[in-house]
């Protein structure tokens, strides 16, 4: 199974592959799991990988004013973490393979981080299952998942906001027999919400982004 690691950034780009791989689990998926990782379903239902598009690179997404719910029912906005330096992605709680993936992949990125860097970094997962993803679901997935919720949140919206912070994020998805055929990308987001890197939400680029989200985070606080 081949799939390309794509970063983008600014002042130095680099091409963003399509992310076409099944997301039936292989060896090196597995190993990519942390203990915590839910065990695989047996109605887990095999989807692909869908490809993501472009995005305006260097362009803040916080214009977008999405009406988010997190796992604690606070309602919020996509700019939330406003001020900080961001890794935002898209997910469901139900994936059976690749959104535990994506998930260990940014345990992994925030661990690898200093605990000053930690301080100016939080994450922000948004379901593409409004229907399902209620806050208590999302709110047990954060539990299991052993997920620090003071600095990150799963956030639920509308059928139609999902749509809209998909589209400014690059990501495609589509409902696929009881599940989800979806691209699967962290993107890096400096204090204002301008998209600076995009990173394969399925490989593991730990070092990489943890450097560029250590760099981002040491240019200083937003302006008050």
């Amino acid at each position: 199974m081949s799939r390309r690691l794509i970063l983008k950034r600014c002042g130095g780009l680099a091409l963003l592959g399509a992310l076409t791989a099944s997301c039936k689990p292989d060896a090196s998926t597995d190993s990519r799991r942390d203990a915590a990782a839910p065990a695989n379903s047996s109605s887990a239902a095999t989807h692909d990988l869908l490809p993501v598009t472009d995005v305006v690179q260097g362009a803040s997404i916080y214009p977008l004013k999405a009406a988010l719910v997190d796992q604690e029912g606070t309602k919020l906005g996509l700019d939330v973490y406003r001020g900080k330096v961001v890794m935002i992605s898209m997910f469901y709680s139900a994936c059976p393979h690749a959104c535990p993936t994506l998930i260990s992949n940014l345990k992994k990125i925030d661990a690898a981080l200093s605990a000053d860097i930690q301080k100016e970094t939080r994450v922000l997962l948004v379901s593409f299952d409004p229907e399902n993803d209620k806050v208590e679901v999302l709110k047990k997935l954060a539990s299991d998942r052993g997920i620090d919720t003071s600095r990150w949140k799963l956030a639920t919206a509308t059928e139609d906001q999902v749509r809209e912070v998909a589209a400014v994020l690059g990501i495609k998805y589509r409902r696929a027999d009881g599940s989800f055929n979806h691209s699967s990308v962290i993107t890096l987001l400096d204090r204002e919400g301008a998209i600076d890197l995009r990173s394969d939400g399925l490989a593991d680029a730990t070092d990489t982004v943890a450097a560029r989200v250590t760099a981002l985070a040491r240019r200083g606080s937003a302006p008050k």
